[in-house]
Order: structure tokens, then sequence, then C-alpha cells
């Protein structure tokens, strides 16, 4: 016997209207949809709302059911878009388009070094048809923040993009209808702030690290990214309010105090990170001292964002500065099952720190050595058993560190057999079962085993010639979700997943009871459909 509780997401009078309904006549017609159903392509409904999957940035998608160390990957389909992406593609699950619940892929584009479109794209993320598309304008170089979703924002949802207007130089934060493919009311807002008597300078700022969104106030990260003239890193919050619109809700800038000059605030690309309480930023080469925050992992309140509550300065800081070698090259992720750990990845200066997001001023953990590059995210991944941090970088082999007794140890405990450099990512069931880790580089998506990345790949793209992918882009990450993966390369982004397949046709499903449970549940039970497919029969209920 199989059962599905039905949740209803509606005003109560009509909740009761249903709820008397099922009890009644509509149960022989939801008998007679639930089989027209069965036929059509499964959907599933997981969402993917911000980079790196959540605010910790671990890159863990950890509610994917259908991708298993054993299913037969192959390309699906390519979504073609006017520009590179940027970050990542985001997934809205279970939208109602045209009487459907569908899996809405939410993308923003931009170029990197030059100026070029920048728009917002949406397209069904289980067949890869383009839904709509929106022009943001003409952007600025340099100006490639992953864009974040709340699906708890406007009527469908809202997709919030920062862009620079490459002619005005102007600075605005979006907000976008996930649905409609239109800007929400009050939107955009012109992003000027000022702190401790300093304006924002929209002209020298860039918006490079993913944006963060706490409780629908979304955080915009900057910094610039040629190193001339008169700068600061910035982190300012916007909250956003249905029906009003974009009100400031806290700004910090690193180096505004006493003269401070520089500081960007843009770890690769990587996202600016939460824990739950307190935001962490890392800084640039800057100044440093007299209350300024230049090369600093720091610690902040979002009730109290301008003042810093923490802050870890590595060894030779300054000399480091002085030499363009920023400490926030490569991004940083929170490790879980570790207590709150922070592993940065790679510096200009290439060197890696673990250290206690609780103390940050006790300095590091540990420090590791890898190749000076930049724009390589780092993960992390608790089995459950044991906790893993995992970095790509430039040239190099994905290295693997072991967390035990506090610390990271000496050194990589598992190193790949190939070398190029890329992004990373982890899918697993809730349990933290059928966990695969998701290699993107060299023009080659690895699927491979998270416990021992020296072990062979379970599969890759090269392994059939119809499978092969496309170069990627800086600052570009995986996404995962529904029996997806969802890889950016050039002007594409490419689906890959499990194909099943059955060797008879699956019987219906019989005798379909309603039970009401109260105002807004209805359980629906069924015996269920026998079948010879791989990877079974999912059920849609609509």
């Amino acid at each position: 016997m199989s059962l599905w509780m039905i949740h209803a997401h509606m005003q109560a009078p009509r909740v009761r209207a249903i709820t008397q309904a099922i009890r009644s006549a509509i149960v022989p017609v939801l008998v007679a949809i639930l089989f027209v159903f069965m036929s059509l392509p499964a959907r599933g409904q997981v969402s993917v709302l911000t980079q790196n999957a959540d605010t910790q940035r671990d890159a863990v998608y950890s509610n994917e059911t259908k991708l298993t160390p054993t299913s037969t990957i192959h390309k699906l389909f390519t979504m073609s878009v006017d520009d590179p992406v940027m970050g990542q593609a985001l997934i809205l699950g279970g939208v109602n388009v045209s009487g459907f619940p569908t899996n809405i892929l939410l993308v923003a584009t931009s170029q990197n070094h030059n100026a070029g479109a920048t728009s917002a794209w949406a397209f069904d993320a289980d067949t890869g048809r383009q839904l709509w598309k929106l022009s943001l304008g003409t952007n600025a170089p340099f100006n490639t923040a992953t864009p974040v979703l709340d699906p708890n924002l406007g009527p469908h949802g809202a997709l919030f993009v920062v862009t620079k207007d490459s002619g005005t130089n102007t600075n605005r934060l979006h907000a976008i209808d996930a649905l409609a493919g239109s800007e929400l009311p009050g939107s955009p807002i012109t992003i000027s702030p000022s702190f401790n008597g300093v304006g924002f300078n929209s002209g020298q700022e860039n918006a490079r690290a993913a944006l963060l969104d706490i409780n629908g106030t979304i955080y915009v990260a900057f910094c610039h990214m040629t190193d001339s003239g008169t700068y600061h890193g910035w982190l300012i919050g916007y909250k956003y309010t249905n029906g009003s619109g974009f009100s400031q809700n806290g700004v910090w800038c690193d180096t505004c105090a006493n003269g401070g000059n520089q500081g960007g605030l843009w770890g690769g690309g990587d996202g600016t990170v939460y824990d739950g309480t307190n935001i962490f930023v890392e800084t640039g080469n800057g100044s440093i001292g007299n209350g300024n925050f230049g090369m600093s992992i720091v610690q902040l309140s979002p009730s109290a964002l301008g003042t810093v509550t923490s802050s870890f300065l590595p060894p030779n800081a300054q000399t480091h500065s002085n030499s363009d070698q920023d400490l926030n090259g490569g991004g940083m992720v929170i490790m879980p099952g570790t207590g709150g750990k922070i592993f940065q990845g790679p510096t200009k200066y290439g060197s890696m720190y673990l250290v206690n997001d609780a103390n940050l001023s006790a300095g590091a953990i540990n420090t590791f050595s890898a190749n000076s590059t930049i724009g390589h995210s780092p993960i992390a991944w608790n089995s459950g058993s044991a906790q893993y941090a995992y970095i790509w970088a430039s040239g190099s082999a994905i290295q693997q560190y072991c967390y035990s007794g506090g610390s990271l140890g000496g050194g990589a405990c598992h190193s790949s057999s190939f070398t190029s450099g890329g992004t990373l990512a982890i899918s697993s069931t809730p349990t933290g079962g059928n966990a695969i880790l998701w290699a993107f580089g060299g023009s080659e998506l690895h699927a491979m085993n998270p416990a021992n990345v020296s072990a062979p790949d379970y599969w890759n793209s090269n392994m059939s010639a119809g499978d092969a992918t496309g170069a990627g882009g800086a600052y570009q990450y995986l996404a995962i979700a529904n029996g997806k993966v969802y890889v950016p390369a050039g002007n594409t982004i490419i689906a890959y997943g499990s194909v099943n397949t059955c060797s008879t046709v699956p019987t219906a499903p019989s005798g379909l009871g309603a039970t009401a449970i109260s105002s807004n549940q209805v359980n629906l039970s069924w015996t269920a459909s026998s079948t010879s497919c791989t990877g079974g029969v999912v059920y849609n209920v609509f």
C-alpha cells in the first residue's frame, strides 16, 4: 500500500470545500487523474535556492533520491542562453505552470572580463523548454554574482539579481517574479549606501560574491576587480517586502575607517557564508588595523551588521597585501559535523586555512599549501561517520582532507588520479546514502566516490561520445536537483541525469482512498503499481 499526504496551501474556506468534496463525489475523479498522470514524466519538487546548495556553502545537495553510484548517466538536454551563466542555476520546485507542477530552472547571465548582455532566464528544469527571458541591459565587466531565490516572496517566488549598467556604472538589485519573468513592485533599487561618512562609489564597485538571503534580507557584497583608485569592500543588506519593495537593512564597509582603502569582498565568486547566527566574509588586499579589516576573515551579526564581532588575520598579512596577494581568492565553507570549522580555499599566495568560527581570533587550526590560484570554491561533506573537505585548484588533482580530532591533519588524505581544476558538488539522499562527488573541469564531468577521490570514477562524460561537455567558465558552479546535474558550459547549461528503462509497462495503481485528517490535510492511499523499471515508479498527485 502506498500513502501520500496532501497539505493544502490555500485559504481555509477553500480548504474546507475541497476536503468535503474529496469525502464524496470527487474521489472517482481523483482516481482517473492519478491514472492519467502515471503516464507522464515524473517531476520532483526539490528546490535549489542559493549558490553551493546552502548558506554554509558546502555544496551538498542532500535531497537527491534518484542519482546513485550505479545509475546509468547520460546527457539529457542542453539549454542555450545569451552569455555565460552567473555562477550557477537555481531551481524552484513544484510551481504551477498551466495547471501542472513544474520545476523551474532560473539563471542570470553576464560576461566575465567584458561588458555584455545580462538577462534573467527561466526553463522547465525537466525538459529544457524556455519559459521566459527578461533583458536586464548591458552588464559592466567583473559583475558575476550568483543570484539567490526566495520562494516566499512575490506571488510565485522571487529571483534576486544584481547588475551594473555598463554605461552609467549604476549598481542595482532586482527582484524578479520567478514564474512571470517580470520585475516585482519596487524593483530594481539603486545601491547607494554610506558607512562612517564614506559614500558608496558605484563606478568603483563590482559584485562578485554570490548573494545571501536571510529571512527576506538580500545581502550583496562588493569589491573592485582591477584594484585601481579608491574603493572598499562592502556588505549591504536590502529587505524586500511584498507590495512595497526594498529597504536598506544593514551596511558594513571593511576599510571605511580613518582613510582606509581597498579590501574587496569577492571570495573567488563563492557566496557570503551564514551559519544560522552569524555572517562570515573574507576580504582582499587593503588597509589593515586602525578600524580596517583588509586581508581578514570577519564575523558579523545580521542584527548589527556594522559591528565586527570577531576576525582572523593570517601571518604576514601586510606583506601579502602589499603584493596584491589576496586572502580571499578561493572562497570558504563551514564544514558540517565539525562544530563550526571554516575551511578556506586557496589564497593568491597559495595558503589555505582551517579556523574555528566560534573563535576566529585564536588563529588557524591548520595551514595548507595549494597552487596559487583563484576562483575554485572549497566544499565539505559529513558522511555521518567522517567529515571531509575538498578543493580542486587549477592544474592540480582534487585534494581531499580528512577531519579528525578537531583538525584536518597535515595534508590531503586522498588525491584524484587526474588534474585540471574545476567545480565540485556532492549529491546524496537525506540520510546520506548513495553519495556521489561530482567534479566538472577540463571539459569533463566526473561522478566519484566522495569517501576516497583516488578511487576509479563511478562514471564520467568521456565514457560515451554523446555525453561530452564543453569547457566551464570562471566562477561557475554545479547545481543538482530531482535526478539531474546542471552544468554551466559556455553559453549553455547542460543537464545530465539517470536514464531509467522498463522491461514491461507498469500496471495502473488501484483502490484509491481518501481520508480527511484535518481542514488542511488529506491522506490518499492506493495499491501500488507493479513494475520492472529501473528506479521504480514515482507517483505524481495533482
